[in-house]
């Protein structure tokens, strides 16, 4: 008859065995879900960086043909000579770095209407302008009518950039509770963006 302690040591070898070679393999598996999911953290941060950088630019070469209206509208006003070819040149440039800038490739799903509504917007300023200096109506030294109303409705549809990015801002600070927990399952995140 073998004896008992023997047959313990035995099943304690195998129940050892059984352990680590658990261990070996579910172990890696453990990191390698981890690293997946900070590696995820990381893209999700990346994709919002560069969306934020993305409408950031649009609204500044939007800004900056706007501002370009608006001082050939000064210009006009105060009397002094606007080259139609020029004009219609440059806001040629402006609205191709404007298109350029706001059909990034990460703005696919926050693009929208309203985002080619300002572009439009801005064209159809242009347009009016363009024709008010050839049909002189700047030459009493006022504003048309006309021209003011595109250039206040170019400015309202310049918004949607402003709003686009606040929007994109809420939503990555509206983390509930739940959310938080599922991203960070260790607790809080440091400073490297790692939980503590």
């Amino acid at each position: 008859m073998p004896d008992g302690s023997a047959l313990m040591g035995l099943i304690g070898a195998a129940s050892g065995a059984v352990v680590g070679a658990t261990a070996a393999v579910y172990g890696p598996l453990v990191l390698k879900k981890k690293e997946r999911h900070w590696q995820e953290l990381a893209r999700e941060d990346d994709l919002y960086t560069t969306r934020v950088t993305a409408l950031t630019l649009g609204r500044l070469k939007t800004r900056r043909w706007f501002d370009y209206l608006n001082l050939t509208v000064a210009l006009a006003v105060a009397g002094e000579h606007v080259d139609v070819k020029e004009f219609v040149a440059t806001c040629h440039n402006h609205r191709s770095e404007s298109f350029d800038s706001i059909y990034a490739p990460v703005l696919l799903h926050v693009a929208g209407r309203r985002m080619h509504g300002s572009v439009d917007a801005l064209q159809h300023a242009s347009n009016v302008i363009t024709r008010a200096v050839l049909g002189r109506d700047f030459d009493g030294g006022q504003v048309p009518t006309e021209v003011a109303d595109v250039l206040e409705t170019a400015d309202i549809a310049r918004t949607w950039f402003r709003e686009a990015i606040e929007r994109l801002v809420a939503a990555r600070e509206a983390l509930t509770a739940q959310e938080f927990a599922r991203r960070y399952p260790s607790g809080f995140p440091g400073p490297d963006g790692r939980a503590r």
